[in-house]
């Protein structure tokens, strides 16, 4: 047998030990988490033990520096005050010498806390100065998602001072065209937002990936944030921004990835509504949203849309349950629509017999834990969460109003609805501040570039001038930031494109190209969605822009709006 110095568990501890301040908290903050539920699936190697009591015991029993570490953070993280004790009754007859981040550990506190804001992030990067005996330059980074929580996302160490963290963060997102603000946060506001949030976490944590060093960092997050001050407040409400199941865990899709979600869901859609198998479900509605659900998953995972028996066990046990409707009916339905979804994607794909009679046998599989999770209790937990997020959309601007309202501003406007053309008119500077004229018109003068040169259309560069306008005296904070002035243009040529569906991949301009002829990378809908707001605009779960106002419409576009509403004259 080995000697206990070379069995992989110490070889671990030794060189966390060994390495930079709080290795060995994190390491064992993780073997803690993993062996805490009594589940060791996704653990690190050193964490296999399959309970937290196992795991104190074989440290226990190997009286080595390594372990000796392991105890001395264990002692501190654990909220188990009889295994806690018990581990300090055994620390008290070890003498080996200790690293000082360990063997003070207790110590170690959140000192300062800021908060790192993006205009039209969904989220917001919370970050956390450590300080302690031995440990200096150390930041922890959370991310709080706001969509259905706010849950806590992410956290992991930075070998950084706050101030170093800061500016690394800023540079990252400067190279995106963005200016970061990083507001102080109280550390009683930090423990509410943060507590929170890892709440939230703990309700939506099956459906979620973990990443690389969370949920592992949650027993040392729960010690810290236990020493911080109380009475703080923390996120309002559920930070009013909805939540596309799909894309908890994910990054904001791209424009690009939105194009081709929609061109997947409504090509499946016209195939599918009409048919016997649509028929017999009779709820086009809930069709339509499980399609967009559906397109969204292969897209991002195949590019061939071709399904795997891992694509059906996640849809069939994180996706659809709590995103659909808890009436028994409904909640049926939803298999039936993957399956033919599934075998609309393998037609397109050419996908062979072989494999589609497989993935579809998957789906059966998995048919009967799908109706046992429609009443587990953290389904109904995110069910609600969802049900709650939609009614707060519009602190956003999600929209689930009137298509008139989202469109044209208010019912009354169809009254006055035309096609006529709009004229070439010139940038209108009259209502917007003074001390950002100069960036408004050379924002503008780009934007008009652009379009010249990709559309030659004189009433898009109307509506695009008019759109900046009314978004710089709508909120004029917009032009004071510091952020590129390509970006900008880009956004505003963007929406303007977007509302009037001159942009995407069905149409003679996509996303790319529009970036490309700014010389940038990615998409400009992040911008966007401050001067969205700035004019009451919205969203909608298509991903269509609304900009509420027919003056930003051109004749094509309002003529068809009157064929679809009606002409009311």
């Amino acid at each position: 047998a080995p000697a206990p110095e070379d069995l992989e568990l110490a070889r671990g501890l030794r060189e966390a030990m060994r390495g930079a301040p709080l290795s060995t908290a994190t390491l064992v903050s993780q073997m803690i988490e993993y062996t805490e539920a009594g589940d060791d699936e996704g653990a690190p190697p050193l964490a296999a033990a399959p309970t937290l009591a196992n795991l104190v015991e074989s440290l226990i029993g190997i009286p080595i520096a390594e372990t000796t570490a392991a105890l001395h953070v264990m002692a501190i993280l654990l909220t188990d005050e009889v295994m806690a004790a018990r581990i300090r009754r055994e620390l008290a007859g070890r003498k080996h010498p200790m690293p000082i981040d360990v063997a003070e550990l207790a110590s170690l506190r959140i000192t300062r806390a800021v908060t790192m804001t993006i205009p039209g992030d969904v989220g917001e990067d919370l970050m956390l100065e450590l300080t302690g005996p031995g440990v200096r330059d150390v930041t922890l980074m959370t991310y709080v998602d706001f969509r259905g929580g706010p849950f806590l996302k992410d956290a992991f160490l930075m070998p950084s001072s706050l101030e170093q963290a800061k500016a690394q963060m800023r540079e990252i997102a400067e190279r995106d065209g963005f200016a970061p603000d990083y507001p102080e946060v109280s550390l009683a506001d930090a423990r509410a937002r943060l507590e929170a949030a890892m709440a939230t976490y703990g309700s939506l944590e099956h459906m979620l990936e973990p990443q690389e060093m969370w949920p592992g960092l949650r027993p040392l997050l729960r010690f810290l944030l236990a020493h911080l001050p109380t009475g703080g407040y923390g996120y309002p409400g559920d930070a009013g921004i909805p939540m596309d199941l799909d894309d908890v865990g994910l990054d904001p899709l791209d424009e690009e990835f939105e194009e081709e979600v929609h061109d997947l869901a409504h090509a499946f859609l016209a195939a599918y509504l009409g048919s016997e198998e649509a028929e017999a479900i009779g709820d086009d509605d809930l069709i339509h949203d499980v399609a967009h659900e559906f397109a969204a998953i292969i897209v991002g995972e195949d590019e061939q849309y071709s399904w795997e028996t891992i694509d059906i066990e996640r849809v069939m046990t994180r996706v659809l349950p709590p995103l659909m409707p808890a009436e028994l009916k409904e909640y049926c339905r939803a298999p039936e629509v993957l399956q033919a979804f599934v075998r609309h994607c393998h037609a397109v794909a050419g996908v062979e017999e072989a494999v589609d009679f497989r993935v579809g046998m998957e789906i059966a599989r998995w048919v009967p834990d799908y109706l046992r999770m429609r009443e587990d209790p953290g389904v109904v937990a995110i069910r609600n969460a969802l049900e709650t997020a939609a009614l707060a959309a519009d602190s956003i601007g999600l929209s689930y109003e009137d298509p008139a309202v989202e469109i044209l501003g208010s019912v009354e406007a169809l009254a006055t609805l035309d096609d006529e053309p709009l004229p070439d008119e010139p940038l209108d500077v009259s209502g917007v501040p003074a001390d950002i004229v100069e960036r408004v018109s050379r924002m503008s003068a780009l934007a008009d570039g652009a379009i010249a040169r990709l559309y030659d259309d004189v009433e898009l560069r109307t509506a695009a001038r008019r759109l900046i306008a009314k978004v710089a005296a709508g909120d004029p904070a917009i032009f004071r930031r510091k952020s590129g002035d390509e970006m900008g243009a880009a956004a505003l040529v963007w929406l303007v494109a977007k509302a009037n569906d001159q942009i995407g991949e069905s149409w003679t301009l996509t996303v790319g190209e529009l970036m490309d002829h700014f010389g940038l990378k990615g998409s400009p809908s992040q911008r966007a969605q401050p001067m969205l707001a700035a004019i009451g605009g919205s969203t909608d779960y298509d991903g269509r822009v609304r900009l509420a106002d027919p003056l930003l419409l051109t004749s094509e576009t309002r003529a068809e709006l009157l064929d679809w509403f009606g002409d009311p004259h």
